[in-house]
């Protein structure tokens, strides 16, 4: 891994546990900023990261000496793959919709991509991607959030402090109905209400 890729996982990871514990005023614009600039990266350079060569040598004849199609593209499309799951992930921890889906398609895919690509190294013995720690601990990263029920992330998030608005939110989240809907809505105005007064009480003081 890059530097910049591993001090932007370790970031994320933090502010994840941060964010898990309820520590969520500065580190949901840092888990957003972070996992979406690295999304981004993968989803862009993904041909460069994932094969271990530096992003300000993306214009250097020599970074591409010892790649050859197979490798680009096979970098490209897991880059693509890891800037979903990636998504999913950060969607699935901010309590986003959509979040499941994501997880599901981008997990399906790496490992019918990694499967592809054992079978080509066992014929050619010319691609070292499985070699590589990143795959590994995002399959772990996405066994753990895709299974977790969102019930779990929003009793650790918001249970201790707004218990009707957690009980709310995880019925709405569990049984999608309009009485539901209607009922974490009510107590969704009440959060923010309450968060509105908190934060002007620490503003005076």
């Amino acid at each position: 891994m890059r530097k910049t890729e591993i001090i932007l996982l370790v970031v994320i990871f933090v502010s994840s546990i941060l964010i898990i514990n309820g520590v969520t005023e500065i580190t949901n614009t840092i888990v957003v900023f972070s996992s979406m600039l690295l999304a981004i990266l993968y989803f862009l350079f993904g041909f460069l990261l994932l094969n271990n060569k530096h992003l300000y040598k993306i214009f250097s004849k020599s970074t591409y000496q010892d790649l050859n199609a197979l490798k680009i593209t096979m970098g490209a499309i897991l880059g693509l793959i890891l800037s979903n799951i990636l998504t999913g992930l950060l969607f699935k921890l901010m309590l986003w919709p959509g979040a499941n889906a994501m997880l599901l398609v981008g997990g399906l895919t790496i490992i019918l991509g990694l499967m592809f690509l054992v079978i080509v190294q066992l014929v050619t013995r010319k691609i070292e991607f499985i070699h590589n720690l990143r795959y590994f601990i995002w399959m772990v990263f996405f066994a753990i959030m895709y299974f977790m029920p969102y019930r779990t992330l929003i009793e650790a998030r918001f249970l201790d402090k707004y218990p009707d608005y957690s009980n709310a939110m995880s019925r709405y989240y569990e049984n999608n109905t309009i009485e539901n809907r209607q009922i974490f809505e009510i107590e969704s105005q009440k959060y923010h209400e309450q968060k509105m007064r908190e934060f002007g009480v620490r503003k005076n003081n």
